[in-house]
């Protein structure tokens, strides 16, 4: 079944009175190409409160070297340190397997990045986040947050250290950073009103601040 950028299918119409809400596909990008809104929202999301983002783009097309299949990024950025980021609002985990998905858009991010050439050194790939939103617990484990990253099966502690990290949030958990849990509750349903929110801090009220301001304009 189509769904359209709701995360409605195609055919229904929005019930009447209908709030978007962050977890909606339109809203989010429409509310993640504003920098600042971007740059707080993966200032909590990492725990980092100082993160700066250099670029921001959304609904970016990256194609394989063979043009078989592109991704299409719902929201990407680069820091000042010049790691990469990628955040995706995935309203539906059940019809595909986020696992895979995740294999998949790392390589394709990192092929474009490095030119052809004995002279080119794998060293100066940046470092990348992966991170997809979700509404349900893929991992039942009930975390609001799982993060991979690789590391050797056979030594305990030792990590392989290239530079991929990939994360998974879920909104149905309460088991977090309050900051989190406030961020994911507030994607759900996007008012300060909302009681589900722990901690409304300067950061979350920013981003309530240029949701309602994108929610006023005409786009």
């Amino acid at each position: 079944m189509e769904l359209n950028m709701t995360g409605f299918p195609e055919e229904q119409l929005l019930p009447e009175g209908y709030q978007f809400n962050l977890s909606d596909f339109a809203l989010f990008l429409s509310v993640m190409k504003n920098k600042d809104a971007y740059e707080n929202t993966l200032s909590i999301i990492l725990d980092e409160p100082d993160l700066k983002l250099a670029e921001v783009e959304v609904e970016q097309v990256v194609l394989n070297e063979s043009g078989k299949r592109a991704i299409r990024l719902d929201a990407w950025a680069r820091d000042v340190k010049n790691r990469h980021f990628n955040t995706e609002m995935q309203n539906d985990s059940k019809n595909d397997n986020l696992r895979k998905r995740s294999r998949f858009y790392q390589g394709l991010l990192d092929t474009p990045i490095l030119k052809a050439g004995k002279k080119t050194k794998y060293r100066y790939l940046p470092s990348t986040v992966i991170i997809f939103i979700t509404q349900e617990d893929i991992f039942s484990c009930d975390l609001a947050m799982y993060t991979f990253t690789e590391q050797c099966e056979e030594v305990a502690g030792l990590h392989l250290d290239d530079g991929t990290k990939k994360i998974f949030l879920n909104m149905t958990s309460k088991n977090g950073r309050p900051e989190l849990i406030s961020l994911l509750q507030y994607m759900k349903n996007t008012t300060l009103d909302n009681p589900e929110i722990l901690v409304r801090d300067k950061r979350i009220r920013k981003l309530d601040q240029i949701v309602k301001e994108v929610k006023q304009s005409e786009e």
